[in-house]
Parts: structure tokens; sequence; C-alpha cells
């Protein structure tokens, strides 16, 4: 799977999973999900941008992407 096929556009896909933004990451689906625990423990201020759903973690692309600097221009 490309990069372009895990961030997709937040309008069209505003979230994707916690394995998939490990890919992204280049890390580990574990450390992942205690990225993710991590932001929901500090109210975001520090971990993985994600949202649960029950018992469904979701990582919300729009922010994965600002993290990557995806969409930032180069100087």
């Amino acid at each position: 799977m490309s990069r372009d096929q895990l961030l997709p556009d937040p309008i069209e896909r505003p979230t994707i999973s916690v394995e998939d933004a490990a890919r992204c990451l280049g890390i580990g689906r574990g450390a992942a999900y205690s990225q993710a625990r991590e932001y929901e423990r500090t109210d975001g201020a520090s971990g993985l941008p994600c949202i649960r759903m029950g018992r469904t973690i979701r990582v919300l692309t729009a922010e994965l992407r600002r993290l990557l600097r995806v969409d930032r221009v180069p100087a």
C-alpha cells in the first residue's frame, strides 16, 4: 500500500486505522496503539491523534498529515 493510499484526503477519508498509521510512521502496531492511548490519557497533549468509537480507535487523517508535514510546501 502506497503512502497516498495510507494518507488519503482528509475530506474523503477523515480517519485511518492505527495499523495504517503505524505503517506511515514506520513504527510497530504496538507502539502506534501505545501512542494512541497516550493521546487519550493526556487529552491530546501528546501521542497519536485519534478518536475512539467504542472499542475501535481511529487515527485522524488530517492530524497525521500535519504531523508528517505531507501537505507542507517546500521553501
